[in-house]
C-alpha cells in the first residue's frame, strides 16, 4: 500500500480505495449464541448472493452487551449514482431479510431510519403509533428532529413511502 489512506480504505471499502467515496454499514443485532450467529452466516451469505454482491465471507459479531452481537456489513458509497441506487436497494432488502429472522439494526444512517422503523411491526405498529403519540404532545409544531428514527410528526405521516 502507498500510503495508511489507502490501507484504511482497503480495509472498510469492497470497492477499494480509488472507488470509495465513504460508506454505510449495514449492522444487524443477533443474540449472541454459536448457534445463531451460524445461522446468520448463512442467511446472509445467501443474501448477498442472491442480492448479486460481493459475499460477506466469515462474518464475525462484537458487542459489549451481554445478550447480543452486532454484526458489520460495509456497504461503500461511489461517484457512480446507479452504483450507489443499487446499494441502497440492497440495503433495504437486507433490513427486510434481517426483520424476517427476528434481527433488528444496531443503528443506521439517516436515510433508512423509515426502513428500520417500518421492521419493528409487531401489534400494527404500537410502539411507532406510541412515540408518534408522545412527538405530537411535546412537539405539537413538529420542530424538532421530523423524521428521526422513523418517527414523523403527524402533518408529514401520510407520506410514508
Amino acid at each position: 500500500m502507498a500510503n495508511r489512506r489507502e490501507f484504511i480504505h482497503s480495509i472498510f471499502n469492497f470497492g477499494g480505495a480509488a472507488r470509495s467515496q465513504g460508506h454505510i454499514f449495514f449492522s444487524p443485532i443477533i443474540p449472541m449464541s454459536g448457534k445463531e450467529l451460524l445461522r446468520a452466516q448463512g442467511v446472509f451469505t445467501q443474501a448477498f448472493k442472491d442480492l448479486g454482491m460481493r459475499p460477506p465471507g466469515a462474518i464475525g459479531g462484537w458487542s459489549w452487551y451481554k445478550r447480543n452481537l452486532v454484526l458489520l456489513f460495509n456497504m461503500p458509497i461511489t461517484r457512480d449514482p446507479v452504483e450507489n441506487r443499487k446499494m441502497r436497494e440492497n440495503y433495504r432488502a437486507l433490513v427486510k431479510i434481517s426483520a424476517a429472522n427476528g434481527w433488528g439494526e444496531y443503528r443506521t444512517a439517516p436515510a433508512f431510519m423509515d426502513d428500520i422503523a417500518e421492521s419493528f411491526s409487531y401489534n400494527n405498529h404500537a410502539l411507532r403509533r406510541f412515540q408518534e403519540t408522545i412527538k405530537d404532545a411535546i412537539d405539537p409544531n413538529g420542530i424538532l428532529a421530523p423524521g428521526k428514527s422513523g418517527i414523523w410528526p403527524r402533518q408529514y405521516r401520510g407520506t410514508r413511502a
